[in-house]
Parts: C-alpha cells; structure tokens; sequence
C-alpha cells in the first residue's frame, strides 16, 4: 500500500514538474545511407520529416544532417531513385547532441527501364526468409517489467519462457541451449546473467543494456545457411555507432541497476563507446531480509576507426562478472535443521575485431578473429566449508569468420563464409552419494575432463535470386565439421517469396540444422564422446499482409522434426545416448502496428505443439517446455511527445510436470520417499500475467530527463512455477514468484 501512494505521488510530480520552452530548443538528425545489400554508401537521396517541409539530401558519401528541428518525436522517410523508400517512426530528437539515425535501403526491382518505388515500415530484404522479426530500441524500451532484450523476444510469436523469473528463450517448442545470440559478428554462448553453459538457471535480465543496441534480427526458424550449430533460432544483435560530434552521456537507474554509458569522437575518423552496468539486487535482498545477495556486472566497449571509405575496424570488448553466496534453511534437500549453502560465480569475456572492405560497389568482405571465454563455478553444500556439489567448467574460445557479399545485378546475389573455431575446454565435477526423494540412490561422483582441445569449422553459400519482380528465391549449402566427434554435416536450405501484390506476401523454407553435442555433455561420461548431432528439419510456410502502411498482418505455419537427440537414461544417470526423437508443430498469428502516429500495438496468438520419445519403444510425452496456447499483447500511446504509456499482456498454458505418485509412498527410518508418475503427466496452472508502465520524458535545455514508473502483475495472479511437497508428499504448496509489484526508473541524459 505504501509502495502504490509512492507511485501515485512520483506520477502527480511528473504531471506538474515545468521545464524549458520546447519550441525554443533546437538539434539535429544525422548519419549515413548504404545498401542493405553491398554496404555502399548511397549518395542524392532525399530524407525529410514527414508532415514538414524539413529535409536534406545525402552527400556523396551517404551522409546527410538535418539541422535546427525542434526537440520532439518525428517519422524520419527516405527516398531515391532505384530504392525502396524507407520510414522509420518515433524518432525521439533531444537537445544537445546530434540523433543518429542509419538508413540502410533495398534496391528494387528494375525490369525494362520502369523502377519500382514504394514506402514501407517493414523492411523486407532477400538474407531475412520468413520467421524473422526486426525490433530497435525503440521497441525494447516500450516493454512493461525489466527492461531487456530477450524479455522483448519473450513477447514474439512461438516464443515462451521457461519460468516467470527467467529471460530465456524457448522458440517453436524447442529447448533454451538451442538458440544462437550473435553481438557484433561473434557468437555470445551464454547472454544471460548467472545461466550456466547449459542455458540453465538462468537471472531475469540478459548481459546487455537496451540502450547501446541499435537493432536486432530475430530468426525463430529458417534461417538461411550462414548461421548454423543450432536447432532453433538466431538472435543477431548489433551495438550503437558511437558518437561522432561530441561526448554524449547517459546514466540510469532501475530493476536492473545502476548503468552508465558514455560515447564520443577519438578523431575525426575514430570514435568510441563504453557502457558499464552494476546490479543493485544485493542490496534489495538485504532490504528485505533475503538469505542471498546476487551481485552482477556487464561492461561493453566498442572502438571504431574508419581510415577512408572502403575500410573500417571495429573493435569489440564485453566483460561479465556475477557472484551469489547464499545460506538458508535446508527444506528443498528435506535435511531438517541443517543449512544449506550454495556459491555461484560466472565471469565472461570477448574480444573482437572486424574489418570490413568494400572491395567493389557491388560487394564487401568482413574478416573477425575473436578470443572468447566462458567459466562458471558451482558449489553447494551442508555446511560452508563443506560441498556436497562442486562443479567447474571453463571454455576457451579462438576463432575467425570471413564473410562475403556480392550483388552481379538486381537478380543475383550471393553471400559466402568459412569459420574456424579452437576450443580447450576444462571441467569439474563432484557429488556426494545421496538418496534421492523418489528413494533412488544416487551414488557419489567425481569426474575431471580436460584440458580438451577441439576444432568446430564450418563453409557456407547462400544464393539469392530475384527472376522476376514478383518472385524472390534463395538456396544455400552449410557444412559443419566437430572434430571431436569426427563428424561432417551438410545442410540445405532453400526458401522462396512471392508477392501476389502489393500488399500481399507468400513465404515458404525449408532447412535442415544441426547441433553438436556440447561439451558439458560429453565430459559427464566417458561414453558420452559417441553421442551423435541434434538435427531438425523445419518446414515453414505463411502470408503477410499489408493491413496499411504501417500495420502488418502475418500468419506462419511451422513444423519441425527432430531426431538424434541426447537423453539421459535415468534422473541420476549421467550417460546419455542419441535416441531422442521429437516434433513440434503449430501457427502463429501477428498483428503489428508500427507508431507512425500516437500508438504502437503488437498482437499475437500462437497454437504450438511439442512432444517427444526418449527411444522408439517408449511412449511419447509433452516435453518439458510445450505450451500449446500463448498470447500476447503489447500497446504504448503516446500523449504528445514526452508521454509514453503502454501496457503488456501475457496469456500462456502451463508448462508439464511430473508429480509424485502418492500410492507409491514409503517409510524408511522416519523417512519418507515417494516414485514418480508418468513423466510429465500433469501441469502447472496457466500463466497469465499484466504490467503497466507510463514514462515521460522532461526536456532542459543542457539535458534530459526520463523517469517511469510501472505496476508489475497488476491483477496479482498467482503464476505458479514448481511445488513443494511436505516430508510425507500428502500435501503440496504452490511456489510463485512475483506479486503485484511498483516499479520506479530515471534516465538521464547530457
């Protein structure tokens, strides 16, 4: 009650607080025109504010300024001969530094002379097949609850999360260790704080401040042959351009922490960026009391040095620290009395170089050797100085990707690419013999793999094909090869577009993806090493249609068929084999209006189906992640230029469980053990979930100020995510994580 007054008063102070005159304060809108496709800049296209007679036309260099606009939010189109025009909306214009708005452009169609122009908010370029999904930080920002990328994926069509506290993705029925995320040109393997090489546990927040990422493509299925070593999905992410005119700073405090970034120009053919972030959990959880204090830090810098315009270097530097000691009573290991203590520590880092030349006006190479590490530590035990559990794992990774695109004309295009990949791995393991709730015995363990050295190496083709102005058609080849488990995998790809007319849009896919066993498999049983690689076939077909310039509707139908899947052979074995098969299936309906007026509204409903058999004489089950119903809702009005107010809406089915069969309960020295029934024979209840968020932003004329104030679970429904079973299993008490809740956040920028 006293948390609501609070976030009713900080609304009314954000009503009535004045600031300068508006109308008064004047900035500009800069940056640069290429081609989508060959990264050439694009010099005479006129780029103007739409409802104004304000504009420029880039220079021959692609550059362009608008100079002396009002501070505001506008829509930004750009136009020229032989191009797709483009329109980006909600363009925030804010005093004292230069807006930098990246126009990339697509060539159109040209037959017999006649160019074909028209606008379009949805960027539809021949590397993206359908199942793909653009979001900027725009859209991130107007997400309700913690502030971050993958929270904003959560709400795309076919994607669920694993619990309410969690930031991971499952895509299309699949698992959380099946998706690819990609910062600046180099694989990041684990994008979340505290999640372990498995893509478990993982916090509720990614390793990434929403502010410094520019754009992100988000591939659910499809792909085409240039990303591979996963089953199902591509998240491609990349950073903010630094600041080319001055030193630009923004400091801000939330759910998430405290975080800076500051950017700005080295010369005037160099600029850099850093942002760091510092979680302030730990001392949220001393507030109230917690037994645990989870401490997390990000820090992210990129360095550019562009010497002419054919070559450009980018330097890419991430680092990931996070630490959580707790001790609490010893109720989950039924151990009355005693205490439990627990210790996890990640650290993470990256190191990237990129130098992209453009070698013609009709292609350009990219070169990216990287250094990459991943290490997370896990102890847990009865007493501190005392572990029950142990387990250390560290990967090293050195790699470099070359990348090549090349347009002969408007019909054909390809993309080619080699990756090579050393990795030395080490890992650790131990556990003491226990006997487990269901009255298994599980026997002691202990295990050391490594140091291992492996190679992963990879070459791909991707042709794209534009016959006619109403067909596109592209077909690749990936092959992939683990010299590990001394296995080559070839996958095809192919899909095809036709535009039945203007508004109107068929796209089908087709591909075959693989995914090798990861080493944190393999390492837990020498017998691991024969484990054979994941696949899945996906078929993918579906419509979009243009509802009006900036609102689009899109149906998809997917099936994907899975087999060679790693199981386990029991709940305490650590022996797995390549019996798995599976298959999940579904349609996806989206509706979304992009804000090129007052309001931005995101509607989806997905139908997905997922189940699975651990061998071909067992019986099929749900798998661990189906939710057949998912819905979404996601809407943000905005009241002039300074007022944000959105709203998101989650409905999806519980996710399956195995419960303990009661009948089965036994009493051994006043303990008791109970079996389990089949698995994953019940569920949890649905999961149902709104949260409402109003930002305004207060505009001085040296700086900004953006303050919010949210509501998370404003129905306060109970979302279950596990049970507790009482020592003799006759009753059990649901485990939920967040009741209706207030938020509060301020950004400030100079």
């Amino acid at each position: 009650m006293k948390c609501s007054i609070i976030t009713i008063a900080i609304l009314t102070i954000m009503f009535r607080i004045g600031f300068a005159q508006q109308n008064e304060i004047k900035s500009n809108i800069s940056g640069t025109v290429i081609d989508v496709e060959t990264q050439q800049a694009i010099p005479f296209v006129n780029i103007w504010i739409e409802g104004t007679t304000i504009g420029t036309t880039s220079d021959d260099n692609g550059n362009y300024t608008i100079k002396d606009i009002s501070v505001g939010r506008y829509t930004l189109s750009a136009k020229t001969i032989g191009y797709e025009q483009v329109s980006l909306a909600d363009i925030t214009v804010v005093p004292k530094r230069s807006t930098i708005v990246n126009i990339t452009m697509q060539q159109s169609y040209v037959e017999m002379e006649e160019i074909i122009v028209k606008p379009d908010y949805f960027i539809n370029t021949d590397d993206k097949n359908n199942s793909t999904t653009s979001i900027d930080l725009k859209e991130i920002k107007r997400t309700s609850g913690v502030p971050d990328l993958f929270r904003r994926l959560q709400a795309v069509a076919g994607v669920n999360r694993t619990a309410d506290n969690s930031a991971t993705l499952v895509v299309r029925g699949g698992a959380p260790d099946e998706n690819l995320t990609v910062i600046e040109n180099v694989e990041i393997y684990s994008p979340f704080h505290f999640s372990s090489l498995s893509g478990g546990m993982a916090e509720g927040i990614s390793i990434i401040q929403p502010k410094i990422i520019n754009n992100v493509t988000f591939m659910t299925g499809g792909f085409n042959s240039k990303y591979g070593d996963k089953l199902s999905s591509v998240t491609e992410i990349q950073l903010q351009q630094p600041s080319q005119d001055r030193i630009n700073t923004d400091i801000t405090l939330d759910v998430s922490g405290f975080g800076a970034i500051i950017s700005g120009p080295l010369t005037k053919k160099a600029s850099w960026l850093i942002s760091g972030r510092q979680s302030i959990y730990d001392l949220l959880m001393k507030m109230k009391g917690k037994d645990f204090s989870p401490r997390t830090t990000d820090v992210h810098t990129k360095f550019i040095f562009q010497p002419n315009r054919k070559h450009k270097f980018t330097l890419y530097g991430l680092y990931v620290g996070d630490q959580l000691e707790r001790v609490k009573d010893e109720e989950d290991l039924g151990l009355d009395n005693q205490l439990k203590y627990r210790n996890i520590t990640k650290n993470m880092s990256a190191l990237v170089i990129t130098w992209k030349y453009l070698f013609s006006k009709k292609g350009y190479l990219k070169i990216t050797p990287y250094l990459n590490t991943n290490n997370w530590k896990f102890t847990e035990g009865r007493e501190q100085n005392s572990n029950d559990t142990e387990q250390e794992n560290e990967e090293n990774f050195f790699g470099i990707n070359s990348f090549v695109s090349y347009r002969f004309n408007h019909k054909h295009r390809i993309i080619a690419g080699v990756e090579m990949k050393f990795i030395n791995t080490t890992y650790k393991s131990r556990t003491a013999g226990d006997t487990l709730q269901t009255g298994i015995i599980q026997a002691a363990y202990d295990r050391q793999f490594g140091p291992e050295d492996a190679l992963k190496s990879a070459a791909y083709a991707h042709y794209f094909y534009n016959p006619f102005e109403w067909l596109k058609f592209n077909a690749g080849l990936r092959s992939d090869y683990f010299n590990f488990t001394d296995e080559i995998i070839v996958s095809p790809r192919l899909g095809f577009q036709v535009k039945i007319n203007d508004k109107l849009r068929f796209n089908t896919s087709y591909g075959l993806f693989a995914q090798y066993p990861p080493f944190y498999k393999i390492f837990l049983d020498p017998q691991n090493s024969n484990l054979k690689t994941n696949k899945a076939t996906h078929y993918i077909a579906g419509f979009e249609y243009l509802l009006s310039k900036d609102m689009q509707l899109k149906i998809e139908g997917f099936y994907k068929d899975m087999k060679d899947l790693a199981v386990a052979q029991t709940d305490t074995s650590k022996l797995y084999t390549s019996t798995g098969t599976g298959n999940a299936k579904g349609i996806e309906f989206t509706v979304t209006k992009k804000m090129s007026s007052n309001l931005y509204l995101l509607l989806n409903y997905t139908y997905c189906k997922s189940i699975r058999k651990d061998d071909e004489n067992e019986q099929t089950y749900d798998f661990d992640y189906d939710s057949p119903n998912m819905a979404n809702l996601m809407l943000t009005y905005k009241l002039g230029d300074w007022w944000d107010f959105s709203l998101s809406c989650r409905y999806s089915t519980g996710l399956p469980y195995t419960p303990y069969d009661i009948s089965t309960r036994y009493q051994v020295n006043e303990k008791w053990y109970c079996e389990k029934e089949e698995k994953n024979s019940q569920r949890l209840p649905d999961y149902f979930r709104i949260d409402a968020r109003v930002d305004r932003r207060f505009i001085f004329r040296n700086y900004n100020i953006t303050a919010f104030a949210e509501i998370w679970n404003s129905t306060n429904n109970d979302n279950i995510i596990s049970y507790d079973y009482s020592d003799d299993f006759l009753t059990k008490e649901p485990v939920t994580l967040f009741s209706i809740m207030p938020m509060l956040g301020l950004s400030i920028e100079f």
